[in-house]
């Protein structure tokens, strides 16, 4: 598809409590990453919707993130062995809560003005860790749809694997911040792909960066 008919749906994003952890190799603290990355939401919406062609990517609202330490708290958890059923060392977990946010969905058959209506104004999908303990329910609202974006240079506010950089109109990336996400192959396994990261300089979409501004303006 061509960069210049690409079309991204807008949908503000709410959950009371999410966790969407690091990744850790080693420490009993597992903190909570400050986006809403490209593997994580991507992976939620094909589970809503039962569609590879849809793609997503997140950023945390503005005022959300740079108030962000009124909102985080932690949780220990115990994981236990299954056959011992004896407690593991104990995890500290972070989580937020109140979460307001931006994401950005593209579909790469076309097709968003049916996709909206088809899924009316708003839906609820889960996103993240610690599901099944209630964690990472979210409610999506209808924003708008982006036909005409402006390109910006700025610092990336979201997690982006290399391949699809060009998904999201990512044309230059001048200042890298290098990662890796995780990639599902199918329904079983998958494997970790390079990726940028927030804080990374690039010239993108306006909705995906924060504008840089020259000092003596």
């Amino acid at each position: 598809m061509d960069i210049t008919t690409r079309k991204y749906i807008e949908y503000e994003m709410e959950s009371e409590i999410l966790c969407i952890g690091e990744r850790t190799k080693k420490g009993t603290l597992k903190p909570c990453i400050k986006t809403i990355p490209f593997s994580t939401i991507t992976g939620a919406l094909r589970n809503k919707f039962n569609r590879p062609d849809i793609y997503g990517v997140g950023k945390l609202s503005t005022e959300y993130i740079d108030n962000v330490d009124a909102f985080r708290s932690f949780h220990t958890y115990s994981p236990r062995y299954l056959f011992q059923d004896v407690a593991k060392v104990p995890l500290r977990i972070e989580f937020l809560t109140d979460v307001h946010a931006e994401i950005y969905v593209l579909l790469k058959e076309g097709g968003e003005e049916n996709f909206c209506k088809e899924n009316k104004d708003d839906f609820d999908i889960l996103l993240g860790a610690f599901k099944s303990k209630g964690f990472g329910k979210c409610h999506l609202k209808l924003k708008r749809l982006i036909e005409n974006y402006e390109t910006k240079l700025g610092e990336l506010q979201t997690r982006i694997p290399e391949v699809y950089l060009n998904y999201f109109g990512i044309t230059d990336v001048i200042k890298p911040v290098y990662g890796y996400l995780f990639e599902p192959l199918d329904k079983v396994s998958g494997k970790y792909v390079r990726a940028i990261f927030e804080g990374s300089k690039v010239k993108a979409p306006a909705f995906l960066v924060k504008e840089e501004h020259d000092e003596g303006a």
